[in-house]
């Protein structure tokens, strides 16, 4: 049988699933992303957010907990995580919003360059290319190794950084896979890497060579997320390690999604290319 992983209670604010809400209600922000232009955009559990071209943030879905109540000011990033938030201020602060039962919202003073909203944790990567992470600590996912980084990604109950010799380190929860033949979620492998991204009980990484190599939980036996480190070949710019599964950006501006695909999450369009 399937062992599922540990987590932590779910945030109150998924206890149920959100109600559909009449055109009449007041609602503080949008269920859905308006036609306003933006940079960059970060997908949550049931919420997400973007980044304007203005520096402002806007935030649509479910909102209770204050998931999309966006504080204002401008900013120059934004990561959206289960039930919380964070953005990265253009004066190099962070600002996290939404659910705070494990304190993943009580940002430490300091100068940032880059934030990553995790299921019930966050991590910074301060100016000095030090990582910090604050929130829920039982699989030791907040505590942040030592030694220089250049970027840093914060998933369901562990985390992963890209140090600046362009090795990776991950951090908290590493059960083996279902199967036991496979390494943790912080089993990082060897090698110089791009990119990295922690996601449920997998991660991913971008190497130097432009290919994508995932580890961690594959999901043998499960229909819900078999194949989610089964990385294709072919060349890459980037990667992305969902719950269920993960995607990549090829060099020719296509994506191609793998593992779990119970709710279509691994349809990526096709002969799309993203310009």
């Amino acid at each position: 049988p399937l062992i599922r992983d540990p987590q932590p209670p779910r945030p109150h604010v998924f206890a149920k699933a959100p109600k559909p809400r009449s055109d009449s209600e007041d609602e503080p922000r949008p269920d859905r992303a308006d036609s306003g232009v933006s940079q960059t955009v970060s997908a949550g559990l049931q919420h997400s957010c973007g980044l304007r071209t203005d520096n402002t943030i806007i935030c649509w879905g479910y909102n209770l907990g204050g998931l999309s109540d966006v504080p204002v000011g401008p900013f120059k990033a934004v990561s959206a995580g289960t039930g919380h938030s964070c953005g990265l201020r253009t004066d190099n602060t962070i600002t996290c919003w939404g659910n705070n039962d494990y304190g993943q919202t009580d940002v430490p003073v300091g100068a940032f360059k880059a934030v990553s909203a995790g299921q019930s944790h966050s991590c910074g990567l301060r100016t000095d290319n030090t990582i910090i992470c604050w929130g829920y600590n039982s699989f030791r996912q907040s505590n942040a190794p030592v030694g220089a980084f250049k970027a840093v990604s914060a998933g369901q109950v562990h985390s992963c950084g890209l140090r600046t010799d362009n090795t990776i380190t991950c951090w908290g929860y590493n059960r083996r896979s279902h199967d036991h033949r496979g390494g943790g979620r912080a089993d990082a492998p060897v090698g110089a890497f791009k990119a990295v991204s922690a996601g449920g009980g997998h991660s991913c990484g971008l190497r130097t060579d432009n290919t994508i190599i995932c580890w961690g939980d594959n999901g043998e036996g499960s229909d819900i997320f078999e194949g989610r480190a089964d990385a294709p070949v072919g060349a890459f710019k980037a990667v992305s390690a969902g719950g269920t599964h993960s995607c990549g950006l090829r060099t020719d501006n296509t994506i191609t999604c793998w593992g779990g695909n119970r709710y279509g999450q691994s349809n990526a369009p096709a002969d799309e290319p993203l310009t």
